[in-house]
């Protein structure tokens, strides 16, 4: 039960930053997305991802399951993203801002993250 709410909160963030990411492209500039300082956002989704890998980990402790240890795969590889976007923010924001400017490049990132989302959603229902 525990490990099923975590999956659907990362599931539905997930899913619900990247669509949201894909309305972003058409009607805001890479520059207003990716400041010169690291953006809130950023940093609020990475505590966030961090947050819920560790409850995955615990219960992957409590409870080695291959579900649980699926589950734990998918939310540390999503949070391993974050922490390297995060942590290299400042030298490799011009990469972003190019990134976020090739709409069909960004569009194909943001919709694998919505599809990792899915999978997070998947893995809920499985391992109710």
């Amino acid at each position: 039960m525990f490990l099923t709410q975590i999956m659907l909160i990362a599931g539905s963030v997930t899913l619900l930053w990247s669509l949201g990411g894909l309305a972003l492209i058409h009607f805001h500039t890479a520059e207003s997305v990716f400041t010169e300082n690291r953006p809130r956002w950023l940093t609020g989704l990475t505590w966030l991802y961090l947050t819920l890998t560790i409850l995955v980990g615990y219960h992957l402790f409590e409870n080695p399951k291959p579900m649980v240890f699926l589950a734990a795969i998918v939310t540390t590889v999503t949070t391993a993203k974050f922490l390297l976007i995060y942590s290299l923010y400042l030298d490799s924001r011009h990469y972003f801002v190019m990134l976020w400017r090739n709409r069909i490049a960004m569009s194909v990132v943001l919709t694998s993250a919505a599809l990792v989302g899915v999978l997070m959603l998947y893995i809920s229902r499985l391992v109710a």
